[in-house]
């Protein structure tokens, strides 16, 4: 049985398949005991595997000797037999069945029943396993006991069942399931695993499931706890016992101890044992994550995830519990089927300043799994990228859609990806695309001054003094700003140091303007910024002032007397006679 147990990033699955309890068989009736929920709750249905002649089917599954009968219980237009989905359904179950039965080299005849699907999505996502009768002794089920025996166990029932319930979200198509859907094949490859032998009839406190009686299967005689590998079971095939504890049972320290197994993982692998004891999932499953490489047999599965082939450690189990035949079959991987280039999507890339550009290649690799044995997940597969006729790299990275990048010129590019595979010879497969590289669009150099005010003023300077005034000059564009600075106007503005530039993008340098007024008076010019990126222009004006600290005064015409101060006072003593002498004249010719 699968169950659902809970859902954070993705979908558990527990597999359960015998309940704990269940009735006596009477008079040799078979019992079938299934899970009906992640809690183990238990039920016994009979009616789930008789056979009467009356259910739909469809022609035998014939594969590598044994023939087995699918009877399917749907009515019209339901489960197996809903007429859009079932077509898939019951293929993939045909291709589980196909693939057990090429592992199990047994030739010979068994029956199958698909009982009424389920839709509610809340119980088990599916159930299955062979019959059983209580009685005291060791058994494979039903399953084992035909196709060792050549007779039928119960005449009008199945040796085995398998019920689905269709509530949840199925992937029944034979590539990779995508990430949000379970795995209806691998699925049914466990389930009918369970109907082989692969099972525990170990109850919670030790006793057979059909206790009194003394019932239990192949595979619990082979269960036993580490590190002295103790059995659980003794006494003999006729007559077997429970000799170990309760406490074994869920001290997650029971391990199979067949010797195929224990070979092939090169220890006893460890076996589901965790505490509580899970009815219907202990004991008959390997420890979470324990067998490389993803056992079919594992406890539970996530969405997205498939186990539909075995692995070597599953194998060696049916080896261990009866089925000597037992191997691989020999199919090898998946032929690969097309190849589609992803990236580049755009038919047109546009290159850098260097006039290139770097190219991100993808590829997605569709396999053929027209044969329905073969591994679409084995082998080593890769893309080979060629340019315009010239293989350019190797990528094997799958996961990745096969990544590799390239650096690639201005112009008309053919792509081509070949996909092939490193582990057998096969197909390979190409596709091409198409795709052009422009040339980059480079913006020109652009001149920016800063300050960046249209008019400087120098203020007042004294006559014979100067004032300086920087500007830088910086290429904010692109290529190279080639360009001078002028003046224009008054020549008491002149440049102090180099007035020219050459500037790569980004680059900056200074040019230096003087003011140096040679008299009192305002003066006005223009300072001009030219070249290939633009130019700009400043308005400059400044006021000449006479020095500071000088007046204007008299003159002393008639020089020192020798004594401090009298020069002036002479000066004017000499005034007022001359004025006197002139009033005296003209009075007297007025006379």
């Amino acid at each position: 049985m699968i169950s659902r147990v809970g859902m954070t990033t993705f979908l558990a699955l527990i597999f359960a398949l015998i309940g704990g309890s269940a009735a006596r068989a009477q008079n040799g009736v078979p019992i079938l005991v299934l899970a009906d929920g992640p809690n183990g709750v238990e039920k016994a249905d009979i009616a789930k595997t008789t056979i009467d002649g009356s259910e739909w089917t469809e022609a035998p599954i014939v594969e590598n000797g044994l023939t087995i009968h699918v009877l399917f219980k749907d009515p019209a237009n339901a489960g197996f037999r809903d007429a859009s989905l079932g077509t898939n359904r019951r293929a993939r179950l045909y291709d589980a069945l196909r693939y057990v039965a090429d592992t199990l080299n047994a030739p010979g005849e068994v029956n199958m029943v698909a009982g009424l699907s389920e839709t509610d999505g809340s119980g088990p996502l599916a159930q299955g396993g062979p019959m059983f009768t209580s009685s005291d002794g060791l058994t494979n089920g039903t399953v084992f006991q035909r196709l060792s025996t050549g007779t039928i166990p119960f005449p009008g029932y199945a040796e085995m069942s398998l019920t689905f319930d269709w509530g949840y979200d199925w992937y029944t198509g034979t590539g990779t399931p995508p990430s949000d859907a379970l795995d209806m094949w691998s699925v049914a490859v466990h389930e009918i695993t369970h109907s082989l032998g692969f099972i525990s009839l170990i109850s919670a406190n030790g006793s057979s499931r059909f206790a009194p009686a003394k019932t239990y299967t192949i595979f619990d005689t082979m269960l036993a706890t580490k590190p002295s590998l103790k059995h659980l079971l003794g006494g003999t095939a006729a007559n077997p016992s429970f000799v170990g504890t309760v406490a074994d049972l869920t001290g997650a320290a029971v391990v199979f101890a067949g010797s195929a197994a224990t070979a092939a993982f090169g220890s006893a692998p460890p076996v589901y044992s965790t505490n509580p004891f899970l009815q219907g999932t202990s004991l008959q499953h390997w420890a979470e994550d324990a067998i490389p490489g993803g056992a079919v047999m594992e406890p539970r599965y996530g969405y997205g995830v498939t186990r539909r082939q075995y692995t070597d450690v599953d194998i060696a189990v049916l080896h261990d519990i009866g089925w000597k035949d037992a191997e691989a079959p020999e199919h090898g991987p998946c032929p690969l089927q097309s190849v589609t280039l992803l990236e580049p999507s755009q038919s047109t890339i546009a290159a850098d300043a260097s006039n290139t550009a770097t190219v991100h290649f993808r590829a997605n690799i569709v396999l053929d799994n027209s044969d329905p044995l073969c591994a679409p997940n084995e082998g080593e597969l890769r893309v080979e990228y060629y340019i315009d006729n010239v293989s350019r790299g190797v990528s094997g990275n799958q996961s990745g859609h096969f990544p590799l990048d390239l650096t690639l010129g201005t112009g008309t590019h053919t792509a081509r990806a070949s996909a092939s595979r490193t582990d057998s010879v096969s197909v390979t497969v190409v596709t091409e695309k198409t795709f052009s590289i422009t040339a980059a669009v480079i913006p020109p150099p652009h001149l920016t001054v800063t300050p960046g005010n249209t008019s400087t003023d120098f203020g007042s300077v004294n006559a014979g003094a100067a004032n300086d005034t920087s500007y830088t000059v910086k290429n904010t564009g692109n290529g190279t700003l080639n360009g001078s600075a002028s003046l224009s106007g008054d020549t008491q503005f002149q440049f102090v140091g180099a007035s020219t530039y050459s500037l790569s993008a980004g680059a900056t340098t200074t040019v230096t303007v003087r003011f140096t007024p040679g008299s009192k008076g305002s003066y006005t010019g223009t300072l001009t910024f030219g070249g290939n990126g633009g130019t700009f222009a400043v308005a400059l004006t400044g006021v000449g002032a006479e020095a500071s600290g000088k007046t204007g005064g008299a003159l002393n015409c008639a020089g020192s007397s020798g004594v401090p101060g009298a020069g002036a006072a002479d000066l004017l003593v000499a005034l007022l006679v001359s004025l006197a002498l002139a009033l005296a004249r003209r009075q007297m010719l007025r006379r």
